[in-house]
């Protein structure tokens, strides 16, 4: 079975940090890392809004799925 992580950018921020220009170019190039966008959502905080992009890749690491795995009620 396939396993995944996922990671969410705020697009507007998201820009400003990695240096870019539009969005296309910010989605591109976590495409090019093999992230695959799943969903676009736009949030109202306080009296902003705020676009969220959520993607997913193949997971790389299986450490990572095992150290953020939530834990059983026991």
């Amino acid at each position: 079975m396939t396993k995944w992580e996922y990671v969410s950018i705020a697009l507007v921020k998201g820009i400003l940090d990695a240096g870019v220009k539009t969005q296309e170019d910010l989605l591109n190039k976590y495409g090019l890392d093999g992230w695959e966008l799943v969903s676009i959502v736009a949030l109202q905080i306080n009296q902003s809004f705020e676009v969220v992009a959520y993607l997913k890749r193949e997971l790389r690491n299986q450490s990572v799925l095992n150290e953020q795995q939530p834990k059983g009620n026991s």
